[in-house]
């Protein structure tokens, strides 16, 4: 349907006003003054009028558009109840003036019933078509707005930042500190002049909070989480607000912004005696869970506990003592940030879960009643919702967003990442609130999952400072040297500039990039820096920049790197192919006559040259035209010939390149020669063949000229077929009968003498002695990077700690065995280490070790490192050990590491114990009592634990076979106060909630149940498979409430 473009609930009504037909009907004869009398029945007329009161204002709105809520029903025209409705909203705009139904109801059910119906829509061939209109008030201006280009800056007059993979989190945060503007102040004068973006936290929040207030586009944060230290996968991470708030890098130069000061405290009721500890905070985490508003979650958290019966409190010099306990607020600081407990433990799932509960906030709120009574207070503490930061979405998946008010008493404003929207009161704060389940419903149509986690307010007292407005003046210099396009300078100018022409030469290059041709050429030069199979590898450009083995040779990476960019020639497709030549004539800077090869890539995937490119029959073509003739690809590869300068069979060859219209056509061949010594294989020029016809031989002369060989020297020939595929040739055949064509490979060798094949197997054993042995080498060499096997931190934590100096990168084959790895590993040592005493761990795909490589027969290089999922990866990873016993019997045993704790919770080891693998703990047991020289008497309990977590607990009886291959053993017993410390922290609960928790010895059949004294031990008195520790807590979550809670397990560990 369509609307009007103007209604009196449009953005301009002070310009225009509708006069409305119904109340100002327009009589007939007025509309016929404009509209002839056709002499045809009319059936309905209207007539609307626009009075334009401000027309040269008119004309300079851009934003003109009506929001609109219609529907279109059908209904019985005898029952009105008996109807069919659909409904929709839009925002009515010249681009977008049609929006509505393409659908009702079909035409064939009219007559039929209606489901939820007793009769159909239409009786008696009749039925109602009504339509609903009703013009909505956009308030805000964005009201069903697409967004598709919406102006943050424009409409707003602030800038959004662009989210860098799930960083919403950190981009809320980032805007509310912005809009603090005392705190951007503070954060303008830290001193960072010198400082390095990518690694300063301070300065990359500067340019961040400069770009916030002057840029007209949404900002990024890369160089802030470099400063961070987080890579590009880490900034996936959702990281947790509280803690970056924390850790802001303006935290010192602005404490009394938002350190505010709170006391614990334990007072005696029938005794003078009071314990208190003050202490500083940041911000204050509020119950939502059995709190309907912040008041109530201010009240909950101040609540006073009475200390009494069995949990009376030891008062020093008064013994047991009824108490009272609870915290009081010493100062609130003139920023306050409430972090709302939205995400919290549950006992019951062993997990962390959303609450989504609703729960009310104020605009305004006075925190009087929660200060101590005798502090001596200085102003009011009332104070005014300044930001409303808000998470929408469960626990795995969500979005941060930001609502906040910049100014006092001012509009309030959507941060959604790059997008600023002008929002209503009721948006920001009632929409945020989250909502009450009701009985019966799903828990997703129970649950608003878009509610408020922190909240922002400020001291009305102080407002107009802490809101001021950040000024030019309030900015370092160094940055508005940087930044600002006003304060030019000279140097400044130059580097814009310089910027701004390299932007645009790069804009129409590209717009250009159809003009051109790009073509790859190579010189003997090239392939002689080529190596292994081919000629030459074009993409060996990037596989420079990502192979472990070139990564090896630096220096010649950059050598490489720009050889190829010399050979790289863009060309227009209107250049004729004369000029191209003279082009590269000129870049090669060759005063020899020369001509170029076009190079395909053959079926069996080889890049070979396939014919000259004739100058008397292509020098007046075009580039393009030459290009549809000789490639099929979207570049052209061609090889740059000059002239050969030896005889063949007595014929100078200087002329070959003019030899075109002899009957015998002349071939190009490539020539690699090996030496089996060096190990290596040698480019050493192209020849051309006079004839076809001639024999392999006839070419032998060339061959040892070509490497200063003695004339009596015997040759074995190959031809360099594809990868896999090399053929001996014999010399007596002829080139012809052996089928070889033009950018065909010839390798040839010195046959060795059985004295050199002597000295060379006893000087350099497991040496490649053939072409087609070196080439099997070639297509199977993988670099490897050894590092060492990484100690255990001394605790119950993995860490890895890599000495980058032990690690050591090898060339292998694989091929090689599990002992000729060892061998070649060994030797790259060179620190006379014995290969039978190393022993190698595969590696996983996050990098740490992953499993032991057992040595058998038949193990190849490559099974080992598939094992870690890593092979013919970019680095191929082994970790290396160095044992004090062979790897034969090293793996008839067991290496088994044991961290000993006392009663004292003080670490020994890990200690290294080497046992048969059919050992009981009771031998382990023996081991360490002797190793620490401990009482014979003493009693020790052994746990697996793995990554800092315990996760079986042995008997003395039992076998070590039970123990995983990466685990470590360990003995603790901890004091009982000890352990509660632990367990608040496993169950992260505050000092306040853990403080009404009871805990308690509970046996398995919950037959046996007491408190815990602080100072027993717990593994004295618990036997981890039958017997646990209980929690007694209140649980606020009555809408869940089950007859019976599940337990949870907490082994001592």
């Amino acid at each position: 349907m369509s609307v009007p473009n103007f209604d009196k609930n449009s953005p301009t009504p002070d310009i225009i006003n509708i006069k409305n037909p119904l109340n100002n009907p327009v009589p007939a004869n007025e509309i016929e003054k404009i509209l002839d009398d056709l002499d045809y029945p009319v059936v309905d007329q209207l007539v609307y009028k626009w009075e334009i009161k401000k027309w040269d204002e008119f004309i300079k709105q851009e934003r003109v558009y009506i929001c609109v809520q219609f529907a279109i029903a059908l209904q019985n025209v005898e029952d009105e109840t008996v109807s069919k409705c659909m409904t929709a909203r839009h925002r009515f705009a010249p681009n977008q003036v049609d929006w509505g139904f393409n659908h009702l109801v079909s035409s064939t059910v009219l007559n039929q019933g209606v489901p939820d119906f007793s009769r159909p829509i239409m009786e008696k061939n009749s039925l109602n078509v009504i339509v609903y209109l009703k013009i909505v008030k956009d308030e805000t201006g964005v009201l069903w707005h697409n967004l598709l280009d919406y102006d943050s800056k424009k409409e707003t007059g602030f800038v959004g930042l662009k989210n860098q993979g799930a960083t919403c989190y950190m981009n809320s945060l980032l805007q509310s500190l912005y809009f603090t503007s005392y705190f951007r102040k503070a954060t303008f004068q830290i001193p960072t002049v010198n400082d390095d973006p990518t690694k300063s936290v301070p300065l990359a929040l500067q340019r961040i909070f400069y770009n916030l207030q002057y840029s007209d586009d949404p900002i990024g944060t890369i160089e802030l989480t470099k400063s961070f230290g987080w890579d590009t996968l880490d900034s996936f991470m959702q990281h947790d607000v509280q803690e970056f708030n924390r850790g802001s890098a303006a935290e010192g130069a602005i404490s009394n912004l938002f350190v505010g000061k709170m006391k614990s405290y334990i007072k005696c009721i029938d005794v003078d005696f009071e314990s208190s500890r003050i202490e500083d905070f940041y911000d204050i985490q509020l119950n939502v869970k059995g709190c309907k508003d912040l008041t109530e979650s201010f009240i909950d958290y101040c609540a006073v506990e009475t200390l009494e019966g069995e949990n009376r409190y030891q008062a020093e010099g008064y013994g047991l003592q009824d108490a009272k306990k609870g915290v009081i607020f010493k100062k609130f600081p003139p920023v306050l940030h409430l972090q709302l407990k939205r995400f919290e433990y549950d006992m019951e799932r062993d997990d962390m879960v959303k609450i989504n509960d609703r729960h009310e906030f104020p605009l305004e709120i006075d925190l009087d009643q929660f200060l101590e009574s005798d502090e001596d207070r200085v102003g009011e503490y009332r104070y005014s919702l300044h930001g409303v930061l808000v998470h929408s979405g469960d626990l795995s998946a969500g979005h941060y967003m930001a609502f906040i008010r910049p100014e006092k008493n001012g509009k309030w404003f959507k941060f959604d990442d790059d997008k600023v929207l002008p929002v209503t009161q009721k948006e920001a704060l009632n929409d945020n609130y989250g909502e009450i389940s009701k009985p019966g419903q799903q828990f997703r149509q129970s649950r608003k999952l878009t509610n408020a986690y922190m909240l922002v307010y400020v001291r009305n007292s102080q407002l107009d400072t802490i809101l001021s407005p950040v000024t030019e003046a309030d900015i370092p210099a160094h940055l508005r040297k940087i930044y600002n396009f006003v304060i030019f300078i000279p140097l400044l100018v130059e580097r814009l500039s310089k910027e701004r022409e390299e932007t645009e030469a790069k804009r129409k290059e590209h717009e250009d990039l159809h003009l051109y041709i790009f073509c790859k050429v190579i010189t003997d030069e090239d392939i002689q820096n080529h190596e292994g199979f081919d000629l030459f590898d074009f993409d060996q450009l990037n596989k420079i920049k990502t192979n472990a083995f070139y990564r090896q040779q630096q220096e010649k990476n950059l050598l490489m790197e720009k050889q190829i960019q010399k050979n790289i020639f863009k060309v227009k497709k209107t250049d004729t192919f004369k000029k191209f030549k003279e082009i590269v004539g000129d870049r090669f800077q060759t005063e020899m006559s020369f001509r170029l090869w076009n190079m395909v890539t053959r079926k069996n995937k080889t890049i070979r040259t396939e014919q000259p490119i004739s100058d008397f029959d292509n020098e007046n073509k075009t580039m393009e035209e030459l290009q549809l003739l000789i490639s099929r690809n979207s570049e052209m590869k061609l090889y740059l010939e000059l002239p050969d300068i030896e005889k063949i069979n007595n014929k100078s060859n200087l002329n070959a390149i003019k030899q075109f219209t002899d009957k015998d056509v002349p071939i190009m061949l490539f020539l690699k020669y090996f030496d089996p010594f060096s190990q290596t294989l040698e480019y050493v020029g192209k020849v051309t063949v006079p004839s076809r016809s001639m024999k392999v031989m006839e070419l032998m002369p060339l061959l040892l000229n070509r490497k200063k060989l003695p004339s009596d020297t015997n040759l074995i020939l190959y031809e360099e077929v594809k990868q896999g595929m090399i053929d001996l040739i014999k010399p007596n055949k002829s080139f012809i009968n052996l089928e070889l064509l033009d950018g065909d490979i010839l390798c040839y060798q010195k046959e060795l003498t059985a004295k050199e094949l002597e000295r060379l197997q006893l000087e350099q054993p497991n040496q490649h002695l053939t072409i087609p042995d070196y080439f099997d080498f070639i297509s199977n060499r993988v670099v490897v990077l050894f590092k060492e096997f990484p100690a255990m931190d001394h605790g119950l934590q993995l860490g890895m700690k890599e000495n980058l100096k032990n690690n050591v990168e090898v060339v292998l084959s694989i091929k090689m065995s599990y002992d000729q790895v060892a061998k070649k590993f060994s030797e790259a040592l060179g620190k006379d280490i014995d290969p039978m005493k190393l022993r190698f761990t595969s590696c996983s795909n996050s990098g740490l070790p992953k499993l032991p490589i057992k040595r058998v027969e038949k193990l190849m290089l490559s099974d080992m490192l598939s094992a870690g999922g890593h092979y013919r990866q970019q680095v191929n990873v082994l970790f290396y050990e160095k044992l004090d016993c062979s790897i034969i019997e090293f793996d008839s045993k067991r290496n088994l590491k044991v961290l000993y704790v006392d009663e004292n919770l003080r670490e020994f080891g890990p200690l290294e114990f080497l046992v048969l693998k059919a050992a009981t703990f009771s031998e382990i047991e023996k081991m360490l009592s002797e190793k620490l020289k401990l009482n014979e008497n003493a009693k020790i309990k052994f746990f697996d634990i793995q990554y800092g977590k315990a996760y079986q607990y042995f008997e003395t009886e039992d076998s070590i076979s039970k123990l995983g291959e990466n685990s470590t053993l360990t003995a603790q017993g901890e004091v009982f106060s000890e352990t509660r410390i632990r367990l608040q922290k496993r169950i992260d609960y505050n000092d306040k909630d853990f403080s009404k928790v009871k805990i308690c010895f509970c046996s398995g059949d919950a037959s046996t149940l007491r408190l815990f004294s602080n100072d027993e031990v717990l593994y004295n008195i618990l036997n981890p498979k039958t017997e646990y520790i209980g929690l007694d807590h209140i649980d606020k979550n009555l809408a869940n409430k089950k007859p019976v809670e599940k337990g949870i397990i907490l082994k001592d560990n």
